[in-house]
């Protein structure tokens, strides 16, 4: 319920903020998958709703506090995406709108949050435009976003924009290292760096063994180079997750990219240094970008409104990858 340590520069200006008497009608988080923009809009809504003064909260005791942190609070409303849907449908922004309307129970603010902002879709965003425009009194919506270019530019502009960064910090890594097992700054340090410093995503891959999976998916990279059947690595891919493994790809590839124009590495690959040193004496920069693209092809797909068969986008990816390389006799140097 507090803001992570990461986060405290953005933290610093939201209270700043408050204490001028600045606060705006709407705010935009934006920021990379697993920089924990949900958990700061909960916080945000949490002090902005604890009954106390804003120095004392959030006290975590009085009665809105209670309500808050048991889910119930009758000033605050979620808007995240149906389970069988890609897209926040009209209907759940106009429900919202009608929330925001209601008097306050607790006599402060009524709050509602979008995640993922970047779901909405024309409908829903032109039907939130409106309340944008003309925001209800004492009213806060927060919109958090991981791809704040879907976001229409009219609804862009009408709100105060928090970015935050790709978190490269000391304070990420101890957070790591405090909730691992005999955790290790190093250890903590690589993780983070797997996760392309999103401190939430290195604990998902710490608990999932994500960096095993990312090593074995590194590897199959060079194997169906050389031949593998790609179709059979697609079936043990999906069980991965289709769109975890594209976006690990894409990694892998930026940074041999990167790598083939001389800059220093840019994570902390101690898991997967073999198979990039491989991979980046056998790929030219044209085959990198070639399998970037068609990996970030892949990952869009699997994000979009439509239903793609994930199976069938890694298998239509592994078999270009594989016909890319016996275009260039194998070996792309």
């Amino acid at each position: 319920m507090k803001p992570f340590p990461w986060q405290q520069e953005q933290w610093d200006r939201f209270q700043s903020l408050l204490a001028q008497d600045r606060l705006p009608h709407a705010l935009l988080l934006c920021g990379p998958e697993g920089i924990g923009l949900g958990e700061f809009a909960t916080a945000v809504s949490r002090l902005l709703l604890c009954g106390r003064p804003p120095e004392q909260a959030p006290c975590g005791e009085c009665k809105s506090c209670v309500q808050f942190d048991g889910g119930t609070h009758q000033d605050f409303l979620r808007v995240e995406l149906r389970d069988d849907h890609k897209q926040i449908l009209v209907e759940d922004v106009r429900a919202m709108i009608d929330f925001m309307h209601l008097t306050t129970q607790h006599g402060r603010f009524k709050i509602a949050l979008i995640d993922p902002a970047d779901a909405l879709n024309i409908s829903s965003a032109n039907t939130l435009l409106k309340t944008l425009e003309e925001p209800p009194a004492d009213s806060l919506l927060i919109l958090c976003s991981h791809r704040p270019d879907l976001l229409a530019v009219t609804i862009r502009s009408r709100c105060r924009r928090f970015e935050f960064p790709r978190a490269v910090t000391e304070q990420a890594v101890g957070w790591i290292a405090e909730r691992l097992p005999d955790g290790t700054a190093e250890l903590a340090g690589g993780l983070l760096a797997a996760a392309g410093n999103a401190p939430l995503l290195a604990m998902a891959l710490a608990e999932s063994d994500g960096l095993a999976r990312q090593q074995a998916v590194l590897a199959d990279l060079q194997r169906v180079r050389h031949g593998s059947d790609p179709v059979a690595v697609a079936k043990r891919w999906n069980e991965y997750g289709a769109g975890r493994v594209f976006g690990w790809v894409q990694s892998f590839l930026a940074e041999l990219a990167l790598r083939s124009l001389g800059h220093a590495a840019v994570r902390n690959s101690t898991v997967t240094n073999e198979h990039f040193q491989e991979l980046t004496n056998e790929l030219d920069l044209i085959g990198l970008i070639s399998g970037y693209e068609r990996a970030a092809r892949g990952y869009q797909a699997l994000q979009g409104p439509f239903n793609p068969n994930p199976l069938i986008l890694l298998e239509e990816f592994l078999v270009d990858w594989q016909e890319s390389g016996e275009g260039r006799g194998g070996r792309q140097r």
